[in-house]
């Protein structure tokens, strides 16, 4: 919408012989009394960006303009927001103003003619209501910024007074107000200022602010030489205003002419007023009409949706009688082609849709029912989803009318995938989660029972005191071990309240000591203070379940350790006060780590979650542990509440109420602990080498790969990892993104250097990580991406040595398969020209076989079914077009498959491919 911004023909009011002498005589108050100069006290609004802003000393806008007319030690310049101006302009405490409308100021004071007219403006939102004249505010609330005109005011409408412009539009943006109405560039500079968006000029508010320099009677000289310069100033005055100076328009010279002229003006205007009323009034209503149109139009060209209505003539000829909207965006035609050419739009439609569109407006025209579908089309963008309804009739004449519209739903189609997508992949997740849980907690019951009965074995026998203080450790350690894992087992079933409970009298001091004992390297290996306090009046023995409490300690210690990179972890028992024969104590666990931000702080404690997604990728673990703690506790009949700043630390505190208990005899020594060290197998030979530094993760992995019956070697770091390859040459590598010593990325690329150098053959490796983003750019052959179940960890395999799980035979018979299929150099150099042509295809279409074998890979891991589609129908073609033609129909077969692919067909695919490339392979050494 242009909005007129203008020279205001408004004239001066006038100073009459009276004021004129006032002047001559001064005005304002003195400057003291060796200064007999007057001073003018001038008040400007500086909350009016763009038209007047800034400091008395720096005045922002259109005013250094004008200000620089005025003497500057005639007055003393004052910049104040626009409410306390007009305070004190009413309790006379200002001789001039300028700045401000004519409507606010007071009915004795003069003013000057008007330098600038800038017109009002009705904003809404976007998605609110519709309004186009004051009219449309019936009954609405609106937000102004200055006092409304006298009698403009809608009826029943709800005025709320704003201070500014950002605040009326905040008003507006929030809900609280249905519009907002005030100075067309100050809001819109307010609008620009604070990037609001999603609101609409609706239309001019019918009245306009006319900006004069305003002063009291006795001022009036000053008026009157400021009427005779600011003219000059007009082009310059419309830039600093931020409108087209052609916009502006002058009339100061009017105010010059001689009153006869103006009498006669008057006369001519009086014999034709009459006359002319009632053209005038048609004018108006006619541009009102128009404005209107202009208003609807636009308004409809850009909505989604396009509103239609056709028949279908006796002879089968369509005619489109109305089409109004959008229309190429939806169907690639403008609405005069639609409707000289009704077929465009049939056309447009995608070609399976366009079946169906037919039998589906045919089937409604017979039974004479609304119908609601959706199809897709050709727009100018692209290709569009479109939901259409419409609404049949059968005339008397046999013709079918249809009316209804057609709306772009394409962004909600897109965001409803979205939304299944993300909801199938958290499922999936979940599941994963769900399964590893499970199976850690089922498959490690074995080695567990077996551990413990070996223990009992050597409890039996001959030992020495710290040999029996250390079968003693071990023997706790096993139980707490088979109490958690009973618990992930629960916790995967969804059912925690199977989390049994066995109070007996505990000795809590010893019980901290054997926590400390058994953590307190961890803590130092990271120079860390690991320190333990216990208050007094706590008492020594109480009746708890000395697993449960130690599993609590241990995971809490435990994170605490892990998430500290430096300072120290607190270890405190606080006696909270005596309640009968039961004492009340709190635990607390305090650390200077990393921190926990505030709106993570309740997630922690859900299964499987953890404070951000990096938190797994740098530390591991399965976010099990709070989760756990807090349920324990629970069932304890306690508390534990969590309280951090991120950066700071973190403090976890258990409160439990215990009962007083009595000394219970044992023979067995005191919780002792030697140093402890990593358990090292020795080499065997093996196939697999796999470089992760997480223990949990080591054994999950070694459990997996060895149910698949592969030798496996597992090391804790990239400098081992790369030894372990110089020696063995595995025929497979994983690799972790993070570890220490020599990190994945760098083992990638001296695996890669060193069979270069030394002409090796290309070792598969398996990159592995929370985040694979990190891994992307590697010469990698997959990503794995964590947390890894069997099945990902399988089909991983199967993609880049799929001769490791399947039988030698199957492996031959597609290697068998390959030779027969792809050309060998001189069938390509006879097809395509030279053998230097047949070896650049063969390496070209070898490396986009690897490229589209693990795009495939990862399409079908995400259920992606339609892009694995178009990708294996594009590969069909690739291979076809040098000759393959057995694996083209192979692929080609799959593309055209409705239902899924089972996964023993996606190995079979993986592995007929992967001979295809190393047969190709062959072919460019």
């Amino acid at each position: 919408m242009l909005l007129a911004v203008s020279l205001a023909a408004v004239p001066a009011r006038a100073a009459t012989p009276e004021t004129d002498a006032a002047a001559s005589a001064g005005c304002g108050m003195s400057l003291g009394a060796d200064d007999e100069r007057p001073v003018i006290r001038l008040g400007f609004p500086n909350d009016r960006a763009p038209l007047s802003s800034g400091s008395a000393r720096n005045p922002g806008g259109v005013l250094p303009l004008l200000l620089a007319l005025l003497p500057q030690a005639s007055f003393k310049v004052q910049a104040l927001p626009t409410d306390e101006l007009r305070r004190r302009i009413a309790q006379d405490e200002l001789d001039a103003a300028i700045g401000l409308p004519v409507r606010d100021l007071p009915a004795h004071w003069l003013h000057s003619g008007g330098y600038l007219r800038v017109p009002n403006v009705i904003v809404t939102r976007r998605q609110g209501i519709s309004a186009l004249e004051a009219n449309d505010l019936q009954g609405r609330r609106i937000a102004v910024i200055d006092d409304l005109p006298h009698g403009w005011r809608p009826p029943d409408a709800h005025v709320q007074r704003s201070t500014d412009a950002r605040q009326a539009l905040a008003l507006l943006l929030s809900g609280q107000v249905d519009a907002a109405v005030g100075n067309a560039l100050v809001i819109e500079h307010a609008r620009r200022a604070t990037r609001a968006v999603g609101l609409v000029v609706g239309a001019p508010a019918g009245f306009d602010d006319i900006l004069v320099l305003a002063a009291q009677p006795r001022c009036a000289r000053w008026l009157m030489a400021f009427d005779q310069q600011w003219p000059a100033l007009a082009p310059v005055i419309g830039r600093a205003a931020g409108t087209p100076a052609t916009a502006l328009r002058m009339d100061a010279d009017g105010m010059k002419r001689p009153l006869a002229l103006l009498g006669l003006a008057l006369a001519v205007l009086a014999i034709g007023l009459v006359h002319a009323n009632g053209y005038w009034k048609l004018r108006r209503e006619s541009r009102r009409r128009s404005r209107l149109r202009r208003r609807i139009d636009e308004i409809s060209d850009n909505l989604p949706v396009v509103v239609f209505h056709a028949r279908r003539q006796r002879d089968g000829r369509i005619c489109m009688d109305l089409v109004v909207g959008d229309v190429p965006q939806l169907f690639s035609a403008s609405t005069g082609e639609l409707q000289a050419d009704p077929s465009r739009a049939l056309a447009a439609l995608r070609g399976r849709d366009r079946r169906r569109v037919l039998a589906t407006l045919e089937r409604g025209a017979r039974r004479i029912q609304p119908v609601s579908f959706r199809f897709s089309a050709h727009g100018v963008r692209g290709m569009r989803c479109i939901a259409m309804h419409a609404w049949p009739t059968l005339q008397q004449n046999g013709e079918q009318h249809w009316a209804g519209y057609w709306l772009d739903v394409s962004d909600e189609q897109m965001r409803e995938r979205a939304i299944e997508r993300a909801q199938a992949h958290a499922a999936a997740d979940a599941d994963d989660r769900t399964r590893l849980a499970a199976a850690l907690g089922s498959g490690m019951d074995e080695p567990t029972h077996a551990l413990q009965q070996r223990l009992a074995v050597l409890d039996d026998g001959p030992l020495d005191g710290q040999q029996r203080a250390a079968l003693a450790s071990l023997q706790d350690a096993s139980t707490m071990l088979s109490r958690i894992l009973d618990d992930v087992r629960s916790l995967s079933a969804g059912d925690a309240a199977e989390m049994m409970l066995h109070a007996a009298p505990v000795d809590l001091r010893q019980l901290l000591i054997g926590v400390e004992t058994l953590l307190r390297p961890v803590a130092l290996s990271k120079g860390l203070v690991f320190q333990q306090r216990v208050d007094s009046e706590v008492a020594d023995w109480l009746e708890v379940d000395g697993t449960r409490l130690r599993q609590i300690l241990f995971n809490l210690v435990g994170n605490a350790i892990k998430f500290t990179a430096q300072g120290e972890v607190t270890l405190r028992v606080q006696w909270v006060g005596d309640v009968g024969a039961s004492q009340r104590v709190r635990v607390e666990v305090a650390d200077s780590g990393v921190g926990i931000a505030p709106e993570r702080q309740d997630s922690v404690f859900e299964p499987f979650a953890q404070a951000t997604l990096s938190t797994t990728r740098l530390y591991g673990g399965t976010g099990l542990g709070l989760g756990i703690c807090r349920q324990l506790a629970q069932r304890m009949g306690g508390s534990l509440r969590l309280h951090s700043v991120p950066g700071r630390g973190t403090v976890v505190a258990v409160e439990l109420e215990l009962p007083r208990s009595s000394p219970v005899r044992s023979d067995a020594p005191a919780l002792r602990t030697g140093p402890t060290g990593a358990v090292v197998q020795p080499a065997a030979p093996h196939c697999v080498l796999v470089a992760e530094d997480d223990p949990t993760q080591q054994v999950l992995m070694q459990w997996w790969l060895r149910g698949m019956e592969l030798d496996v070697e597992v090391v804790a770091d990239g400098i081992a990892a790369l030894e372990r390859w110089q020696l063995t040459r595995p025929a497979l590598l994983f690799t972790d993104e993070r570890m220490p010593g020599l990190d994945g990325q760098g083992l990638v690329r001296q695996v890669r250097l060193r069979e270069a150098q030394l002409g090796l053959p290309r070792t598969p490796i398996i990159g592995m990580s929370a985040d694979t983003d990190g891994l992307r750019d590697l010469p990698v052959d997959y990503l794995l991406a964590k947390p890894i179940s069997r099945a990902t960890l399988q089909a991983a395999i199967v993609m880049v040595a799929p001769a490791l799980l399947v039988a030698p035979g199957v492996v031959d018979a597609a290697a068998a398969r390959a030779r027969a299929d792809v050309p060998t150099l001189s069938v390509l150099a006879g097809r395509f020209g030279s053998e230097e042509v047949a070896r650049a295809l063969a390496q070209t279409l070898r490396s986009s076989l690897e490229d589209d074998l693990l795009a495939l890979q990862r399409e079908w891991q995400q259920e992606s079914m339609q892009a694995a589609a178009q990708r294996l129908h594009r590969m069909s073609g690739g291979v076809g077009s040098v000759g393959m033609t057995m694996l083209s129909a192979e692929l080609r077969e799959l593309s055209e498959r409705d239902a899924p692919i089972e996964e023993a067909q996606r190995m079979a695919v993986a592995i007929h491919l992967r001979a295809c490339i190393a047969q190709l392979q062959r072919l460019t050494p």
